[in-house]
């Protein structure tokens, strides 16, 4: 596992740092926006904790600027904002967790734990075959590609495509929160719904950005959601 630690406050960085690096992992730090992109580049990690405050910018815009260059890997936030409001506009533009400065440890360690082994499992499972077509949308789930009909890629994180993905296989079912949730983090995450809300927020948009118009995401009230296709 590779995480790439993007954080201007010093000792926080250091502490960071060494904790992992005696954890054996592999650990490439950045301490602005600027020096993030490089180390995205030429190292590909797999995970990023992304301080919100950086002095060339903020780690929102950084997180929205990496998912459009197409990176698919596990975004953590860490910032001092608590609130539900900061919280959402993270996860919305792109993260996929959410840890409030000051954090334990131990809890940012078990929150990577999850994250790599959900990351792995996803990868790994056989639900994972052939190729899908669903209105003017595509699937290759071996690849977790998707596709409009045209030919043109959608680019989506893998929680993104988990999400789609089991939205498409249950057509024209109702989906609940519950079975999203689990595709994406794992069937033992307790969380709230929020990171949910915020990825199928952020499918809503890619799908219309990308032009499909015959599959749209519809909520089930107070049961989960579905796929509307024409």
């Amino acid at each position: 596992m590779s995480i790439l630690i993007v954080e201007d406050n010093e000792p926080q960085r250091t502490m960071l740092e060494l904790y992992f690096r005696e954890k054996e992992e592999d650990v490439i730090v950045a301490s602005n926006a600027g020096e993030a992109i490089e180390q995205v580049s030429e190292h590909a990690p797999n995970i990023i904790l992304m301080d919100w405050m950086l002095p060339d910018g903020s780690g929102i815009e950084l997180t929205k600027q990496l998912r459009l260059n197409g990176f698919g890997g596990w975004i953590v936030m860490l910032t001092a904002r608590s609130d539900v409001g900061s919280t959402i506009e993270g996860l919305q533009a792109g993260a996929d967790d959410y840890l409030t400065k000051p954090f334990r440890i131990g809890e940012l360690q078990a929150r990577l734990g999850t994250a790599t082994r959900r990351m792995a499992e996803l990868k790994a499972s056989q639900w994972y075959a052939g190729t899908v077509r669903i209105g003017d949308l595509v699937l290759e789930r071996e690849y977790m590609r998707a596709y409009h009909e045209s030919g043109d890629l959608i680019l989506l994180t893998p929680l993104e495509f988990a999400v789609l993905q089991r939205l498409v296989m249950r057509h024209p079912e109702v989906t609940t929160r519950v079975e999203l949730r689990g595709e994406a983090w794992g069937s033992t995450y307790a969380g709230t719904y929020n990171p949910l809300y915020a990825v199928v927020h952020r499918l809503k948009t890619k799908l219309r950005d990308a032009g499909v118009k015959r599959v749209q995401i519809k909520a089930a009230y107070k049961k989960g959601y579905r796929l509307q296709v024409s």
